[in-house]
């Protein structure tokens, strides 16, 4: 459940038990506060093409998704290579 708050750029977000305890796992494991990981998280997924938005939020379509899968993989290993 999402709640908006006075402010439109706040929102209130009831999570999962499970996605809970992981996004506390994760601030102990980083230090960070729940909200700055949860920004950072929003920030770089507003940032994605339409592409990786809808492999994240599983709203490719399935016959398509294989090939997504391939190409994802090709530019991330192209990323890497142009890194080292």
């Amino acid at each position: 459940m999402i709640v908006l708050m006075s402010d439109p750029r706040q929102i209130q977000v009831k999570l999962s038990a499970e996605a809970f305890e992981a996004i506390e796992r994760e601030c102990r494991r980083t230090g960070m506060t729940k909200i700055e990981l949860l920004s950072r998280v929003v920030t770089w997924y507003a940032r994605q093409d339409d592409v990786i938005r809808g492999a994240v939020v599983g709203t490719l379509p399935a016959s398509i998704a294989p090939d997504v899968a391939r190409v994802l993989l090709e530019k991330l290993a192209e990323g890497k290579k142009r890194a080292s």
